[in-house]
């Protein structure tokens, strides 16, 4: 079976690139062939999957669109209360209870048509919060999963040296306000950047040395050497975990990041479980 890949790929973002290559790789142990399409699929496919990562595009507030005539599961999505960008209702940056009510009835709206469409068979959750949204507005085709790049594995052991640092330039207090934190403790430390957008620039501006990795086997090797790590967005946090980093500080720029950390305890469960699950997604599509 042609199974074409729907995902966030090809931005210069490695978590979402990783997803996609991770997926993709799984796919094709189970005796499929799987196509990347990023955001548009196109071609001559049997099926899709769709994911991973958050419903809608956190910077550019775009939701794929998705097909209507072959058969469609999620797969490691998440839904985020964050405010979708360069729509036209303007919602400020929550996180109030009220403004997190809103941000989610807006995402709502427009998810809504295309998930109720007859051919998206079934929706893999990455967290308790989106498994329960999900719930919440009444889509029961959904099941409690993880973040697919927990399916990568610590390769290599070896001494830890350093503190490794991931963060962008404005980091979350968890009430609403936003701040650079401390940035001078962390010089003279390895800097670790998952997009050259927004992370690589704030390491550089603050003197941090750092790199744009783009390879996740790479960023593993690098995580692997550190004694503790700082993690701003969420697949550091999930890189960090599967280096098996002894000690990570969460500085989250949003809520999915610190829920990712609280839920991701056992790895070889999480693991076993996605193993399970992308059986299930492939035999939705086959049915």
């Amino acid at each position: 079976m042609k199974i074409g890949l729907i995902n966030w790929s090809g931005n210069k973002n490695l978590g979402d690139d990783a997803m996609a290559m991770i997926i993709g790789e799984k796919v094709k142990e189970l005796g499929h062939e799987p196509i990347n399409m990023g955001e548009s699929p196109q071609g001559d496919v049997d099926a899709y999957i769709w994911g991973g990562g958050t419903l809608i595009d956190s910077s550019t507030g775009v939701f794929p669109k998705l097909p209507k005539d072959k058969p469609v599961v999620g797969f490691g999505l998440g839904v985020s209360e964050t405010p979708i960008p360069n729509h036209d209702t303007p919602v400020k940056m929550a996180i109030g209870p009220h403004e997190v009510e809103l941000n989610l009835n807006l995402l709502e709206d427009i998810i809504r048509p295309s998930l109720m469409q007859k051919n998206v068979r079934h929706l893999y959750m990455r967290d308790p919060f989106s498994y329960e949204q999900m719930g919440k507005w009444g889509f029961d085709f959904c099941t409690l999963s993880h973040d697919p790049c927990l399916w990568f594995k610590l390769k290599n052991k070896k001494p830890r040296k350093y503190l490794a640092v991931n963060f962008i330039e404005k980091l979350t207090t968890g009430n609403g306000k936003f701040e650079t934190k401390g940035i001078h403790l962390y010089k003279g430390s390895e800097g670790y950047a998952l997009s050259d957008k927004h992370d690589l620039k704030a390491l550089k501006k603050h003197g941090i040395k750092g790199k744009y990795y783009k390879d996740p086997e790479e960023l593993i090797d690098l995580l692997a050497g550190a004694h503790s790590a700082i993690a701003t967005k969420l697949h550091a946090a999930v890189f960090c975990k599967v280096a098996e980093v002894p000690k990570i500080k969460i500085l989250p720029y949003a809520p999915k990041v610190k829920r990712f950390y609280e839920y991701c305890d056992d790895l070889d469960k999480a693991r076993k479980d996605l193993d399970k699950h992308i059986k299930e997604a492939v035999w939705h599509l086959s049915r």
